[in-house]
């Protein structure tokens, strides 16, 4: 029932001596006394162990919680993922459909906002976000990954989540999306 024989073997001596310390005078029926005597000791040595790894487990999980917090990994994990999504967004859209698409979903600006930013109509900027929207779904990687601009990305990213200042991510976007040939249509 414990699971061990010398744990077995201890709380039978637990038992015996529980035995002889009773009035035996009592107890009608020794063998059923015994076996219910030994069971519940068992049960209650179960328990214990199981109160106390639940006990060692709950503090290791407050000491693994502290490290945590003392390492702080968390700009680590923000910086990985940060990477990630950005490599995925670059390899699917063009970069007016992830500078628009990073703005309205990322920053929750409204299509007004947009329009004065890029210079673009307001249904070419729905147009371009719901094009992008379509494209993350895919899984066709259009274009060859630029670490260079990710970089940049990612660290203005990073810097626009720990100062709060859109203004230099907008500039940096803006200043890419002019640098691109204009397409007109006749």
């Amino acid at each position: 029932m414990v699971g061990c024989m010398k744990d077995a073997e201890d709380l039978v001596q637990d038992t015996f001596e529980k035995w002889l310390k009773v009035d035996q005078s009592r107890i009608k029926n020794v063998k059923a006394y015994l076996i219910q005597s030994l069971k519940n000791i068992c049960i209650n040595f179960l328990n214990s162990i199981r109160r106390s790894r639940e006990i060692n487990l709950s503090n290791r999980l407050e000491e693994f919680r502290n490290k945590y917090v003392e390492l702080d990994f968390r700009p680590f994990d923000f910086e990985q993922d940060l990477l990630a999504g950005l490599s995925d967004l670059l390899q699917k859209l063009t970069f007016p459909e992830f500078s628009l698409l990073i703005l309205k979903e990322g920053f929750e600006m409204d299509y007004p906002e947009l329009t004065e930013i890029f210079e673009k109509r307001k249904d070419h900027c729905r147009q371009l976000v719901s094009r992008a929207k379509k494209k993350i779904k895919a899984s066709n990687i259009r274009f060859p990954l630029n670490l260079e601009k990710r970089n940049e990305l990612s660290r203005e990213l990073s810097l626009v989540c720990k100062n709060g200042n859109l203004q230099q991510l907008i500039h940096l976007l803006q200043k890419e999306v002019a640098k691109l040939p204009k397409v007109r249509k006749n």
